[in-house]
């Protein structure tokens, strides 16, 4: 019986361990440009505050979306966040307004990426992102979930 328990909690610690996050996220595409972004979707206020937290890569075209019920001016941290990555800040017309480069807080304080403008989405992608595809402050962005 001992053997059995210890096999169950070696298969719990590893099941614990493993790539999954720690939500079920609905998934969407937001367009920058002429470059589709496969989305997780943070509209709750726990997925928001969760974020990408503890991942540990982030393919290419990946991201994550988090929509706001309301507009207003926003400030992102990097918590627990082990990738760098691009913060890009939109408003409610679907304008881009800022693009923030941050990076993984290590210890407190942490630094923090504010919007400076009103923005109702934010979209998360891998540092350099932006440059690499052309996506810049004033483009529209299209968003669908």
């Amino acid at each position: 019986m001992g053997k059995k328990i210890i096999l169950l909690l070696i298969i719990l610690l590893l099941y614990g361990c493993s790539e999954k996050t720690k939500f079920e996220y609905e998934t969407g595409e937001v367009v920058l440009g002429d470059i589709t972004v496969n989305v997780e979707i943070a509209d709750t206020y726990d997925k928001v505050m969760f974020g990408l937290m503890e991942r540990e890569k982030l393919g290419e075209f990946e991201g994550m979306l988090f929509i706001f019920s309301d507009e207003e001016p926003r400030t992102f941290w990097m918590k627990n966040t082990l990738i760098p990555l691009d913060i890009i800040f939109i408003n409610s017309d679907f304008e881009i307004v800022k693009i923030q480069h941050a990076v993984p807080c290590e210890e407190d304080p942490c630094e923090l990426y504010p919007s400076e403008e009103p923005a109702k989405f934010v979209v998360e992608v891998n540092e350099g992102f932006s440059e690499e595809h052309g996506v810049d402050k004033g483009m529209k962005a299209e968003i669908n979930y």
